[in-house]
């Protein structure tokens, strides 16, 4: 049967519906507007021996009192993670409503719960809640899309997230009573991975081919959506994460295509025989990708324009390969944040002519 119903009128309620299936991932995707006020003690129960990776998505209103609340349950979900030797990913999306709960095992959509139950004690166990659990590993794999691809702040850091709960500690001691309706705090400006084109120093920018040798991509093609596919070879791609910047350029001319931020780890779609692994990227450069073909800006150009304006200065960290093995199917290769950020600004000074 490809889809079941879930309610907490039994035994098999939402709470022991996702302990099981907890158990069977090793990457699941909690995305629900309110949380348990701490992730240790639920998590302990469950015993997720295979897990590799939480990724929550949840909201965080400015001047909401809930905020208090918020940062809380994440930071608690911080401390069970390292604990446990897990990746830890938090998304925020202000405007979600939606409670959806997405299990994944190798790289598989595995099953998906889509409900009216928040992350919360309550709402897993007591309340009147109901519950569609999808088990159909392509709607999973497009739920999982349409979820976050809507993502506001796609990686909050471990540091942030610190900033925040000081923020909320020297609020709760200056204001010496309950909190009011509104409070005078807006904790995302501590996220320090914004949208759009600023970007830290701290940040991991990547060069990443489209296409191959035998198949070229068209000058005609445009790379304006808001959301693309970037795919990776047969083998999971290591060291990338949520919040990356990925340089897009052509194989082939050595075109730059666009820029994009990683919104999502690394999936696995196993009707892709060439690439398989692939994550979502946010198109921070429509407007320059529309006509991508029409620039000068290739990444060998770039390179020597690099090093005759910034001699002292790497362009890749030490171990990385070469440009030479793009020829050899190499599927990434990192920069430093200092070329990185190069070509971000010469992409920049071509969407503004």
């Amino acid at each position: 049967m490809a889809t079941e119903f879930i309610n907490n009128l039994t035994g098999e309620n939402h709470a022991a519906t996702i302990a099981k299936l907890f158990r069977q991932a090793d990457r699941v995707t909690i995305v629900s507007p309110f949380l348990m006020p701490d992730f240790n003690k639920y998590l302990d129960s469950v015993r997720p021996k295979t897990l590799l990776e939480i990724h929550l998505v949840t909201t965080l209103v400015p001047r909401s009192p809930d905020q208090i609340k918020k940062v809380r349950s994440m930071t608690s979900l911080l401390d069970w993670c390292n604990k446990n030797e897990v990746s830890t990913v938090i998304s925020v999306n202000n405007k979600l409503h939606g409670k959806i709960y997405i299990f994944q095992h190798r790289g598989i959509f595995q099953a998906a719960i889509v409900s009216s139950a928040n992350f919360t004690n309550s709402g897993l166990n007591d309340q009147h809640e109901w519950g569609v659990l999808i088990r159909d590993a392509v709607s999973v794999s497009a739920l999982y899309e349409q979820v976050t691809g809507c993502i506001e702040f796609p990686g909050i850091r471990h540091d942030d997230i610190s900033r925040m709960a000081a923020e909320i500690e020297d609020y709760l001691k200056k204001q010496g009573r309950p909190p009011r309706p509104k409070i005078p705090v807006s904790l995302l400006k501590n996220i320090t991975g914004l949208p759009a084109l600023r970007i830290s120093s701290e940040t991991n920018f990547w060069l990443k081919p489209i296409g191959h040798a035998h198949g070229h991509v068209s000058p005609d093609r445009k790379f304006d959506q808001e959301r693309d596919r970037l795919h990776f070879a047969k083998r999971r791609p290591k060291n990338i994460s949520v919040g990356d910047i990925l340089i897009a350029f052509a194989v082939g001319s050595g075109k730059i295509i666009s820029v994009y931020k990683m919104m999502t780890p690394p999936h696995y779609a196993p009707d892709e025989e060439r690439w398989p692994w692939y994550v979502t990227g946010k198109n921070m450069t429509k407007d320059y990708g529309r006509d991508w073909w029409a620039n000068d800006l290739d990444i060998y150009r770039l390179l020597y324009a690099f090093d005759k304006n910034h001699p002292n200065t790497d362009i890749k960290p030490r171990g990385v390969q070469s440009f030479e093995g793009f020829k050899w199917g190499l599927d990434r290769m990192q920069i430093t944040p200092a070329f990185g950020n190069f070509i971000l600004e010469k992409v920049g000074q071509k969407t503004e002519q």
